[in-house]
């Protein structure tokens, strides 16, 4: 193929931000479209680099045409929007029928949790499987935020010891959801902002069931807002669109339960409330860059040296 267009086909690709699969097929097809407007435009006797430049100048810019493209691919059936949707209002039914302490209901969503992303991973892992992925990582974060209640210095040291884990984990799990898109990164991390906040508003020790008790309803509005979160943001095209849905929903459901945490925000844990959030705003497309693009990036280093 030629060299311009080759070059054409790769800014394309790199501009989609979609999964790998469908970002081949994509490639393909437009590969396609390609051939038979050429093959179009030499039989009327046009030479091949007048041709060439004839059918660029149609399809337009590269990175705009990526953009129609995404668009084109990016909205999620009505199917998938609920499957993406049920986890975070399963959570949240859990909190607004006071259903959190009956050992039955639990162990029912969590069966329902461990059997969606079985499946799902046996499905090649669909775009809803992210919000159900986010539910696994919450024991996880839970174990981190009773480090909090250790004696005072111990805390600092368990924590330190706790993050470099959990950036670890992080690492594992978003590595291979960036090679799909960044944001489902965001998406699957949505309710991790949220969850350390009514954490820290219930405040684990003496009567914390009655606390809990009290915020449920407020609990679970949360969790029903992160469900719409998700539901919108698998049914808009727009790129742009979808990362303000993300974003706001971050800073809006963090900020209400930080809220009735009042003044039980010590320091470490507000420091893990930043790390988490910018974690979850920077640290998915700064990953998705090392992973996509990597010569580019150890090019850029050693142009620094």
């Amino acid at each position: 193929m030629n060299t311009t267009l080759e070059q054409y086909l790769k800014t394309v690709k790199e501009s989609l931000n979609m999964d790998t699969s469908t970002e081949d097929e994509v490639i393909k097809e437009l590969e396609g479209d390609i051939t038979d407007r050429l093959e179009e435009f030499k039989e009327k006797g046009t030479s091949e680099d007048e041709a060439i430049s004839s059918c660029l100048n149609f399809l337009g810019p590269a990175k705009a045409l990526a953009r129609q493209l995404y668009e084109a691919h990016s909205q999620g059936s009505w199917q998938e929007t609920l499957l993406a949707s049920i986890p975070h209002f399963a959570f949240g039914l859990l909190f607004a029928l006071n259903w959190w302490h009956m050992t039955t209901w639990l162990l029912v969503l969590l069966i329902m949790i461990a059997g969606a992303i079985v499946y799902s991973w046996w499905q090649a892992r669909p775009t809803w499987f992210f919000t159900w992925l986010s539910y696994c990582l919450l024991p996880l974060l839970a174990a981190g935020l009773l480090l909090l209640y250790l004696p005072t210095g111990w805390s600092w040291v368990a924590l330190v010891l706790y993050a470099s884990l959990l950036c670890w984990v992080a690492y594992l799990v978003n590595a291979h959801t960036a090679r799909k898109d960044w944001l489902f990164i965001i998406l699957m991390l949505l309710p991790l902002p949220s969850t350390v906040g009514w954490f820290l508003a219930i405040e684990p020790v003496g009567d914390w069931t009655a606390h809990i008790e009290e915020l449920a309803p407020w609990i679970a509005m949360n969790f029903m807002a992160l469900g719409l979160t998700a539901a919108a943001f698998m049914r808009l095209r727009k790129r742009g669109l979808k990362t303000s849905v993300l974003i706001i929903s971050i800073v809006a459901t963090g900020m209400t339960s930080t809220y009735y945490a009042q003044g039980k925000v010590t320091l470490p844990s507000l420091l893990m409330m930043v790390v988490i959030v910018l974690n979850i705003l920077l640290g998915p497309l700064i990953l998705e860059r090392v992973i996509k693009n990597p010569s580019e990036v150890f090019h850029a280093k050693d142009n620094s040296r």
